[in-house]
């Protein structure tokens, strides 16, 4: 289910009623350099099951929750898709892709050691404040489903 791009279920005009199905399997089973491991299944087949049941709360009790989770390792970590093809240079830094994780996500510095196993190109984490703030008021999260997002 790709377009040609390797971007599995992102096809124009698409309802987003396959959000949530792994594209990492699709890719990684027709790019014979990176086979899915029984690591790999396990995580596809954990991640599509939770992400129904994330889509299922608010937005930003989810991301509480993933980042729970995520900062005490229950996260299922696949072996990230590697290509040459995605190997960026920014700023004179080599990144093995352009995909990178925004600073909103883990604002405190909680999750850094598993956020770096995501498979991400980059990772901005936290914030300077000279003290914690409460932030704006809610909701600061929201959904796209027109957009999957």
């Amino acid at each position: 289910m790709t377009d040609g791009t390797g971007l599995a279920g992102f096809e124009p005009g698409s309802t987003g009623s396959d959000f949530g199905q792994s594209s990492f399997a699709d890719n990684a089973e027709s790019d014979a350099s990176t086979p899915l491991t029984l690591r790999d299944k396990v995580a596809v087949a954990l991640e599509g099951l939770a992400l129904p049941l994330f889509h299922k709360i608010d937005p930003e009790t989810a991301h509480r929750v993933s980042l729970g989770l995520m900062k005490r390792g229950l996260v299922p970590f696949r072996t990230p898709y590697q290509s040459k093809r995605l190997e960026v240079s920014l700023a004179g830094i080599d990144l093995p892709n352009p995909l990178g994780l925004a600073a909103g996500y883990d604002k405190s510095v909680e999750a850094v050691p598993h956020l770096a196993k995501m498979g991400f190109g980059f990772v901005e984490i936290g914030t300077i404040t000279p003290r914690p703030q409460q932030g704006n008021d809610r909701p600061r999260m929201f959904r796209l489903p027109d957009d999957r997002a």
